[in-house]
């Protein structure tokens, strides 16, 4: 996902799936909650995310 991130496009395929926008936005605000919670985030979704 931070290929979409990255290049703006609408969608992207990834991991066989094709992925929109409010799939990545979803995906942000749940990483997003974590990291206000202080849940553990794997490093390379912190810096696709949070850098």
């Amino acid at each position: 996902m931070p290929a979409a991130q990255a290049e703006k496009l609408s969608s992207i395929p990834y991991d066989g799936e094709l992925h929109d926008r409010a799939t990545y936005r979803y995906f942000w605000e749940v990483l997003q909650k974590a990291k206000i919670t202080n849940v553990a985030i794997p490093a390379e979704a912190s810096a696709a995310f949070f850098s």
